[in-house]
């Protein structure tokens, strides 16, 4: 279970990072090329800023996916078998 564990913390915040930068890039709510606000700078720091957001968003997701599933030890004998009869 740890190579799961480590395997989630490291391909979801990568995938939320390239889900965010490619969102971010493809919806043209970063390009202001041509316009008044055009520095040359403005929509790389908008790309990487969806980059970042898709990146916590990622971590977020596998914080919560690796303590509520991945973190329980399961039982190796069924709970039938633990109880113990009294004589």
């Amino acid at each position: 279970m740890g190579l799961v564990s480590l395997g989630t913390r490291v391909a979801l915040p990568l995938g939320g990072a390239f889900a965010g930068v490619f969102l971010g890039s493809a919806t043209g709510a970063c390009d202001r090329h041509g316009t008044s606000e055009d520095d040359g700078t403005g929509e790389l720091g908008c790309v990487l800023g969806s980059g970042a957001l898709g990146f916590a968003l990622g971590y977020a997701g596998a914080v919560i996916i690796d303590t509520s599933v991945l973190a329980f030890d399961r039982d190796e004998k069924p709970a039938a078998s633990i109880v113990r009869r009294s004589s």
